[in-house]
């Protein structure tokens, strides 16, 4: 089970490192074709659709996974499949018939201008094409299929990249070419999608199916907003406190701290589609805790390796205007840590069909980082900000432990959990205390600690099966690749 769970992790991970790679090599066409202008106006068309979508309820993708799970028989799953694509795609015509018209007035609220409406109309009518592809990527998820999850993300990227290269360089459209580019993909891989999904099984459309798959899913997009208030809400604040400079560092320092984000995110891409599927097996409950004390190490070891490192890395990628940043990450990625740690508790309320739970306990957690925004930015600036941010996932992870306690009681390994945040923060503040001066020594050194905080957690947190397990893992991995070469010199 659990190398099930690393294998597609990893698969995943070709998705999110295929577009983090395609971004910063693409960065010296587009800062060279674009203005800066541009990128502002992508910044606030892409936080319009997030914010519209939002506000909207467009999760029924992802009350897919609870419903598909739960159907008895074949023909029952095939009922839910296709009638979240018929949903998706009239919903979608319902959102395109409605934002459509009101895209000039929209871009004067956003922009102060009804000039952008254009620009609208095309991000509008490509997120109407994005419902029933996340429908069509999230059955794929369902089913355990990474391999064709991968392919088609790739795909996708792959033809918005050409469609905009050649948008942008060779007819000049300028932003217009970026959503352009991101429409056409996006219509394509839909429908392409919805193909492959559909003709293997019988189509029909049910009302009452409908209607559950979206008040299932109307909780997940408040719950969705909630976190968008958490993850943006500062930025308003801190406008009007700090320095455009001083803004520009904490925008830095918590990029780099959303690396736990980042690196969290393929893991959930097969968590949260296969959560219900596991809870309802026999050993789902010691899958599903266990799981909690695995990701929390690996995320921790990450957050560690940001802490220590990152002013070698500031040193090196940045300019010296921007190394303050460094004294905010560590916090910003425990931040992160503890949100991941929230988001793992929630899988029971998906597992036991109570999104509504979700919406809630994100609602608390982003009142209180609110709140908390309003009282500490104005009087500790960026420190403030991130003290906020702390506070809001601390809420979400202590009122959603204490909701999903409620709906079924699991014993956590709280003294692994204990052990492991023990080593994070002795390792991080040790290197902390003795950090010398010069970079390389600070490199060297990091090296050191990280080994040290491995060796803590192999040593302290795992027991004799579960290091057996990751020897032989390591073995196999070693083999093939020893393999693989002995292959490539024999064909040489």
């Amino acid at each position: 089970m659990y190398r099930d769970i690393l294998k597609k992790t990893g698969t995943y991970s070709l998705a999110t490192f295929a577009s983090r790679a395609a971004s910063f090599l693409l960065l010296p066409v587009y800062t060279r074709f674009l203005s800066p202008a541009d990128y502002g106006i992508m910044e606030l068309l892409d936080v319009t659709m997030n914010v519209v979508g939002l506000l909207v309820g467009t999760r029924i993708s992802q009350a897919l996974f609870y419903f598909y799970f739960a159907a008895t028989n074949k023909q029952e799953k095939e009922r839910y499949v296709s009638t979240s694509f018929a949903g998706a795609a009239l919903v979608g015509v319902l959102y395109a018939c409605l934002t459509l018209p009101a895209a000039p007035a929209l871009s004067g609220l956003v922009f102060g201008s009804r000039q952008y409406g254009s620009y609208l109309r095309l991000v509008f009518l490509g997120f109407a094409f994005l419902l029933p592809l996340e429908v069509g990527l999230c059955y794929m998820r369902a089913r355990g299929c990474a391999r064709q999850y991968v392919g088609a993300t790739v795909g996708n990227l792959g033809v918005n990249i050409v469609l905009t290269l050649i948008l942008i360089v060779g007819f000049g459209w300028g932003v217009k070419g970026m959503l352009t580019g991101s429409l056409v993909s996006s219509m394509l891989l839909a429908s392409l999608v919805a193909w492959k999904s559909l003709a293997p099984i019988q189509f029909s459309f049910n009302t009452r199916i409908l209607f559950r798959l979206l008040w299932y899913s109307a909780p997940l997009g408040l719950s969705g907003l909630a976190v968008f208030l958490i993850h943006y809400g500062d930025r308003m604040f801190l406008r009007s406190s700090v320095s455009l400079t001083d803004l520009g560092i904490y925008s830095l320092a918590y990029k780099i701290g959303m690396v736990i984000a980042n690196v969290h995110a393929p893991f959930l891409l097969h968590w949260n589609a296969q959560v219900c599927a596991i809870m309802r097996r026999p050993e789902g409950e010691r899958v599903y805790v266990r799981t909690c004390t695995y990701v929390t190490a690996a995320l921790t070891l990450v957050a560690v390796g940001l802490s220590i490192f990152i002013q070698p890395v500031l040193r090196v990628m940045a300019g010296p205007a921007f190394f303050p940043a460094a004294a905010l990450v560590p916090w910003l990625a425990a931040a992160y840590v503890i949100r991941a740690l929230g988001a793992h508790l929630q899988g029971v309320f998906v597992a036991s069909g109570r999104p509504g739970l979700e919406a809630r306990v994100n609602t608390v957690g982003s009142l209180a980082c609110l709140a908390a925004y309003a009282v500490l930015i104005p009087r500790f600036k960026l420190w403030g900000a991130v003290a906020a941010t702390v506070i809001g996932f601390t809420v979400i992870l202590v009122y959603g432990f204490w909701e999903a306690q409620r709906v079924r009681a699991f014993q956590f390994e709280y003294g692994r959990l204990a052990r492991i945040a023990s080593f994070g923060i002795a390792t991080v503040g040790l290197f902390q205390w003795v950090r010398p001066a010069n970079m390389w020594t600070q490199a060297a050194l990091g090296c050191l600690f990280s080994g040290a905080f491995l060796a803590a957690v192999w040593a302290a947190c795992l027991d004799s099966e579960e290091r057996s397990s990751v020897a032989r893992a390591l073995s196999e991995v070693r083999q093939k690749m020893f393999s693989r070469k002995e292959t490539a010199d024999v064909v040489a």
